[in-house]
């Protein structure tokens, strides 16, 4: 099952018509209760839109819930059952929320349960992505919904190469001014 990430402005655009439904599921991610009315092209069985805030503390009454990182963890099992073709997993701006729940799934089918703190090739694009900045408590609560350990040790080593990969792209622009 490909995994692809996208803000919901542009996924709505680009798919402004209908695509093939069959073969496709959409998680959104969205601060707004108002979900956008494309997605209700498509069927129930096949979309997930979960209503939460990009927040980091789960002290915020809008920070995602265990409950919806379990229903995250659900609907992908769900899908990948039914042998989805694609997974687009979106939020408001394409770079946090969306970024932390497709590092889980990606890392959950490369087979890195048991493994916290290594980064698998297919995960680590995201890591490394200087236009992703995973949500970690999001990443932390679907990843444990996912039954996968997320040691200390592979939190910070997943947030330092998120920080590198910005901080790389800031210096490489300035050197060429």
């Amino acid at each position: 099952m490909k995994v692809i990430i996208d803000n919901i402005k542009h996924f709505i655009h680009i798919h402004n018509s209908p695509i093939s439904l069959e073969n496709n599921a959409v998680i959104a991610c969205t601060s707004d209760i108002r979900a956008p009315g494309w997605f209700d092209l498509f069927p129930d069985e096949l979309k997930l839109i979960l209503t939460f805030n990009d927040v980091e503390d789960n002290r915020n009454s809008n920070a995602m819930t265990i409950y919806q990182a379990q229903e995250v963890s659900r609907f992908v099992k769900k899908c990948f059952s039914k042998k989805t073709e694609s997974l687009f997993v979106c939020c408001d701006s394409g770079e946090s929320r969306s970024t932390a729940i497709a590092a889980s799934i990606i890392r959950y089918y490369s087979r890195g349960k048991n493994y916290g703190f290594i980064i698998f090739p297919d995960e680590k694009r995201i890591w490394s992505n200087w236009r992703y900045h995973p949500n970690i408590y999001v990443y932390r609560l679907v990843s444990s919904a996912f039954s996968m350990k997320t040691s200390t040790l592979g939190i910070f080593i997943r947030k330092r190469t998120s920080e590198k990969a910005l901080y790389n792209k800031i210096n490489s622009s300035r050197n060429r001014v």
